[in-house]
């Protein structure tokens, strides 16, 4: 009687564990937190958008320096990046990262700038490069980019006895003319490179930045880029 109470009690673990999982996902994570913010918010005209707690939707107009996406190398303005493995008994997340630099947004009205230098942030992207890492001969440049990144986060990615462990990734890239929505606090400021609504007024342009409080939310998940509540 032992053996099936015992598989009952580790079947029962496994269950709770995939539901935290699906919890976490749904409903905890920032993921979560930027698609239910989002979704909430009114989109803005960004010719007509307002001073404060703003959503804007446009494409992205890359400006200055970008990014590189760590696994596949693709130019980008936010990426992020989460490697999966066998960790602890149970399969989960080993090595996350995120970055972002300021972008332009483009939609049918007007630009705003996208201000992430200053800003803090939370990223919900669509992850379209996703696979597994192959080993010796048969390596390729994202197999070993992500070893080389789990390296650099030691992160142990040869197993003591089994030999070199299998990771998968999911990377997310958020490159030029991606459509996006980005929500913060907005604010109209004079610049020399802004934009006039009539000659007697300086050039402005229009700011969408984030704070400790209220970070700045990007994302181009579906979810987040419908109209619905416009």
């Amino acid at each position: 009687m032992e053996t099936p109470l015992l598989g009952l009690a580790a079947l029962g673990l496994f269950g709770a564990f995939a539901v935290a999982r699906v919890v976490y996902a749904d409903f905890l994570s920032p993921e979560a937190r930027v698609k239910r913010t989002l979704a909430r918010r009114r989109r803005a005209a960004i010719a007509r958008a307002p001073d404060g707690v703003v959503r804007v939707t446009g494409r992205v107009r890359a400006g200055g320096d970008l990014l590189l996406a760590p696994v596949t190398q693709r130019p980008c303005v936010a990426y992020h990046l989460v490697i999966e493995g066998d960790e602890h008994g149970g399969w989960g997340s080993v090595l996350e990262l995120g970055d972002a630099r300021p972008f332009t947004l483009v939609d049918e009205t007007g630009e705003a700038f996208i201000d992430v230098a200053q800003s803090a942030f939370l990223l919900a992207l669509v992850a379209d490069k996703s696979g597994w890492t192959r080993s010796g001969a048969d390596a390729d440049a994202p197999s070993q980019a992500v070893r080389a990144l789990l390296g650099s986060a030691d992160v142990v990615a040869d197993g003591m006895f089994e030999g070199p462990r299998r990771f998968c990734y999911h990377e997310a890239a958020l490159r030029e003319g991606r459509r996006v929505a980005v929500g913060g606090q907005g604010t109209r400021e004079v610049t020399p490179d802004g934009a006039r609504a009539s000659a007697r007024e300086p050039p402005q342009r229009y700011v969408v930045r984030g704070s400790a409080e209220q970070p700045l939310l990007i994302s181009d998940l579906r979810e987040t880029l419908d109209q619905a509540g416009e």
